[in-house]
């Protein structure tokens, strides 16, 4: 479309050394009209181009956030199974308890011992460290990398007011 404009300009051009003053202000204001249609689409390629970047970026910033969530949620549900474990062991050392205590059967009652012990060392036990901390780093990564997409939200946001302007009252 540029090149059409030109092409037009150059043909318009030697005509205008033969025109009037009023013929010269008229290819005047075309040639400046000209200018703005080249300026206007010169910032309009590279808001497009900014756009289509922060488009891709934005969809990268998704998947990440998407990847951390998804690691976070796994790491909980671990936690979760450890917990209810260790609960589940301390509600069962009430019943194996009372089990030994109405027991009789010398046999039986030394398997409940040992039973015993076992839910003891499970309860004692607690929530793998390892474990905590991971849950406490991904959910800092995973609130960065969702600031991260907040930003480049905003970017398109600022993008799209420069092209769609409020109309100005007069």
């Amino acid at each position: 479309m540029l090149k059409t404009v030109i092409v037009a300009v150059v043909t318009i051009a030697p005509l205008a050394i033969a025109q009037t003053p009023s013929d010269t202000r008229t290819i005047d204001m075309l040639l400046t009209e000209v200018r703005q249609l080249r300026l206007a689409i010169e910032r309009s390629t590279l808001l497009n181009a900014k756009v289509q970047l922060a488009i891709q970026r934005l969809a990268l910033q998704d998947q990440r956030v998407a990847r951390l969530s998804a690691q976070l949620e796994a790491v909980r549900k671990d936690i979760g199974a450890q917990t209810n474990q260790i609960n589940h062991a301390k509600d069962q050392i009430q019943n194996v308890e009372q089990q030994i205590s109405s027991e009789s059967d010398t046999r039986r009652r030394k398997s409940l011992d040992e039973e015993l012990q076992q839910l003891k060392l499970i309860a004692v036990r607690a929530v793998d460290s390892q474990l905590l901390a991971r849950e406490s780093e991904l959910a800092t990564a995973l609130q960065y990398e969702r600031s991260v997409a907040q930003e480049i939200t905003d970017k398109i946001t600022a993008i799209e007011r420069l092209l769609d302007p409020t109309p100005v009252l007069k």
